[in-house]
């Protein structure tokens, strides 16, 4: 998964990590998490987001533009690979299936009901690293917009990969001081975690879905987050 801030400030740092794994036989799979920017084009149309527990309640505006700017960034990701000589392939939607989880409360967002592998296996079958985008649609084709550490969960615990890897610009999670921890160890430390005042928001739903993501796949996959 590749953050807002690593797409703005260091994605040619980012990506050329990524086109060495391809170059030696490895098989990154792309999640952009263009968050930041959907921000920034929603603020620029007079439209303030809103959050709740750290996910963003998406109204109509919100997903049309949601739409627009995965997609763009998808495009910037791709050119930037193939600028590196490896080839990409942009996947906007067409992977996750969803339901919307609380139209009342959040609008347009979905909780992941199924993932279709199909498309991320013909790019990987043709030499294409895929970049997809935390956008799902329901099975009528309404589009829902999903947390990116979430439709990390899903993909992961579908695929089953060696490693999952969150790129960030503060290189992990921070303390109470915003400080870098350098390591958690889930198994004794999640409960103590959760209990702390100053994990909330978007900290405390990526601690949730790593906990989430590592409960649900086997003991040889391991989650870093990292810069």
């Amino acid at each position: 998964k590749v953050g807002g801030g690593i797409i703005r400030d260091a994605l040619d740092a980012g990506l050329s990590s990524l086109s060495l794994l391809s170059r030696v036989g490895l098989y990154p799979i792309i999640i952009n998490a263009a968050g930041e920017q959907l921000s920034e084009a929603l603020r620029m149309n007079g439209h303030n987001p809103t959050f709740v527990d750290g996910l963003r309640v998406t109204d109509a505006e919100t997903v049309r533009m949601a739409r627009k700017v995965f997609t763009r960034v998808n495009h910037q990701i791709c050119d930037a690979l193939e600028a590196q000589g490896t080839r990409a392939r942009p996947i906007p939607t067409g992977v996750f299936e969803a339901e919307a989880s609380d139209m009342e409360t959040m609008g347009y967002v979905g909780e992941v009901t199924d993932v279709d592998l199909e498309p991320i296996r013909s790019a990987i079958k043709a030499g294409d690293i895929p970049v997809l985008s935390s956008l799902a649609e329901t099975r009528t084709g309404q589009l829902l917009n999903i947390n990116a550490d979430t439709a990390t969960r899903h993909l992961a615990q579908k695929i089953e990969p060696h490693k999952i890897v969150f790129l960030t610009p503060t290189s992990g999670l921070l303390d109470k001081d915003q400080q870098l921890i350098s390591a958690i160890n889930l198994a004794e430390d999640y409960e103590q975690l959760m209990a702390a005042p100053w994990v909330s928001g978007g900290m405390r739903l990526k601690i949730q879905e790593v906990k989430a993501l590592l409960d649900g796949l086997p003991l040889s996959s391991s989650v870093a987050i990292t810069s």
